[in-house]
């Protein structure tokens, strides 16, 4: 799941739900320490290579998640899309909608939020995207 566009390929493919959550949660602590602050500021490539040795698992088996963990200017939105992709991922994970479902109602959301808005709305959007083509 390093790109909105990728999906697992089932359920089975969905991360313990409750492991991630207590690894993102853990790194935002880390890295929001005055040590680590101060650090990103003055060495920037040695504190990326402090998280990445303290949340070595993170990093190889989540990398997307750990990189928009990592991009502090846009953390805030990037937590949102994380918690949206997490609640999406446990909703499948309990059976209450399928794989495909999930994925196409979390690219919606992210389209309302990110891309229709530019537009004036969804309807604006799909009318400029037909004028193109």
């Amino acid at each position: 799941m390093n790109n909105y566009e990728d999906k697992p390929g089932s359920v089975d493919d969905i991360p313990d739900i409750s492991k991630l959550l207590d690894s993102i949660l853990s790194m935002i602590s880390f890295i929001d320490t005055e040590e680590m602050l101060k650090l990103e500021k003055k060495n920037p490539e040695m504190y990326r290579q402090k998280v990445e040795d303290n949340y070595s698992e993170l990093s190889l088996n989540h990398y997307g998640v750990f990189c928009l963990l990592l991009d502090r200017e846009n953390r805030k939105e990037n937590l949102e899309k994380l918690v949206g992709m997490i609640n999406m991922l446990r909703i499948v994970k309990e059976g209450k909608m399928n794989l495909d479902d999930a994925h196409s109602t979390f690219m919606e959301d992210l389209n309302e939020k990110y891309v229709y808005n530019k537009f004036g709305g969804k309807h604006k959007f799909e009318q400029a995207m037909k004028k193109q083509k």
